[in-house]
């Protein structure tokens, strides 16, 4: 597809941002308005203002607009500067005109984006707003040759972004380029935390990454900012030639810290710099499934990414005493049978990867070898953990003799020797093999972060008694 036109002037030359990704919603207003600028330093412009009209993008909306209405009310006519014409709208389940036919009025426009709400549903068709922006204005891009752009204000994804397909290729075409301010995208989720009707992500076409908790109830590595956007949304702002400026608090990076909303302080986030070098396949969905099915390795990961997650066992228990006979035997009965319910699952998981392991190798992009190594890796440690647990219960059941007479209890603790099976033992060592491969090639990424996080315990057991 052929790029819009651009200015040959990047917007985030003008304004300045924090290298670590912090933007405030204020900031993103200004590139915003100094994209409008940029745009009628070359010509008749037209900018359409969508703000999403749901209640949880309040926020986010007020203060946009309230910094856009103050900008048009400050402006200045410089003689031989073209007029900007503007247009305001809103959407959540529909989308509704607050100023449908473009003023050069800057009293008009600014108090059309003063009358903008957050009064709708939390049901967004972002993408149907943007749809009809296009058939609205293409007229007036097309026949008479004003550069047109839309700057969409949204928290989330929008519910109808599978239209992005459709859009890319017009927004393309017909040189509108497309700025959102939104939230950036959980690292490899849908959603944050367990809200299903605020839908944030991902940053991928698909999912790319399998979902396991953390063996024990260890801190959570759920709370990772990707360091893009949601794909539909960056994807069309990419393809038009416009931005998606993520809008984020200021915080620190606390790993496993959860705030109560997205996106949040607590947030880990990494470099841009270094992130640029893994972005999304921003591809259509027939090109992404070609995708999938030029290497098994990445279809095999694909494959167990839509498996779900699994939850691990965040209390095992790991004191058996050994008194009675017939009681042990039952504690290790009742303990037998959490790893029972989740082996299948877990094994599961381990086998679609494993399908796809001699491929490996030949994947090329930094991205789909690092999800890849990750996902193995962490699915060989989970085997490991949850078959391991069940078969040193089992050896024990067998029966195990003290060394010091004088102990009277087992006790299971993490190791990374696992003595009941050689096959443990191997695929333990194959765990850490893949895991360290990520942090060593891909440092200072959310998989070399997830990577560290599983080594810190370690992939085996072994007893020992008190």
């Amino acid at each position: 597809m052929k790029p819009a036109e651009r200015s040959g002037r990047s917007v985030f030359e003008v304004v300045d941002v924090k290298s670590d990704g912090d933007l405030s919603a204020r900031a993103a207003a200004e590139m915003a308005w100094r994209a409008v600028e940029d745009s009628r330093g070359y010509g008749e412009t037209l900018v359409v203002w969508m703000f999403d009209d749901s209640p949880g993008a309040r926020s986010l909306v007020s203060e946009v607009s309230d910094y856009i209405a103050n900008r048009y009310e400050r402006d200045r006519i410089v003689e031989g500067r073209q007029p900007l014409r503007t247009a305001v709208g809103q959407f959540s389940e529909t989308v509704t005109w607050h100023l449908e036919e473009p003023t050069t009025e800057n009293a008009k426009a600014a108090e059309a984006i003063r009358s903008v709400s957050s009064s709708g549903s939390e049901r967004e068709v972002t993408f149907a707003a943007v749809a009809e922006c296009i058939d609205h204005f293409k007229t007036t891009r097309l026949k008479f040759g004003v550069k047109t752009l839309f700057v969409l204000v949204t928290d989330e994804t929008g519910d109808d972004w599978e239209m992005v397909d459709d859009l890319v290729g017009k927004v393309s075409r017909y040189q509108m380029p497309v700025y959102v301010i939104g939230s950036p995208a959980p690292f490899g989720y849908r959603y944050y935390g367990e809200d299903r009707d605020k839908q944030y992500g991902p940053e991928s076409r698909g999912l790319e990454m399998i979902k396991l908790s953390n063996w024990g109830g260890d801190v959570a590595m759920d709370v990772v900012d990707s360091g893009f956007g949601p794909f539909a949304l960056e994807w069309l702002c990419r393809e038009s030639g416009g931005v998606f400026m993520s809008v984020r608090p200021e915080g620190g990076r606390f790993v496993g810290a959860v705030g109560s909303s997205w996106p949040n302080g607590a947030s880990v986030r990494f470099p841009k710099d270094t992130m640029v070098r893994y972005a999304p396949d921003y591809v259509s969905a027939e090109e992404y499934q070609q995708l999938l099915a030029s290497n098994k390795a990445i279809s095999a990961l694909a494959a167990a990414a839509k498996i779900g997650r699994q939850e691990m066992m965040s209390y095992p228990q790991l004191n058996f005493k050994s008194q009675n006979e017939a009681a042990l035997a039952r504690s290790l009965t009742e303990a037998q049978k959490s790893a029972a319910r989740l082996g299948p699952q877990v094994n599961r998981m381990y086998d679609t990867l494993k399908e796809g392991q001699r491929h490996r190798d030949d994947i090329t992009s930094p991205r789909w070898q690092a999800a890849f190594d990750l996902s193995f890796g962490r699915s060989c440690a989970a085997k490991v953990r949850v078959n391991g647990y069940n078969s040193m219960l089992a050896a024990l059941k067998r029966g195990m003799t003290f060394e010091d007479p004088n102990s009277t209890m087992w006790v299971l603790e993490s190791d990374n020797t696992i003595s009941v099976a050689t096959s443990l033992q191997n695929l333990s060592d194959r765990a850490r093999l893949l895991l360290q491969r990520v942090i060593d090639e891909h440092p200072n990424t959310p998989w070399a972060m997830m990577a560290d996080r599983e080594l810190q315990t370690p992939i085996g057991w072994k007893w020992t008694e008190r």
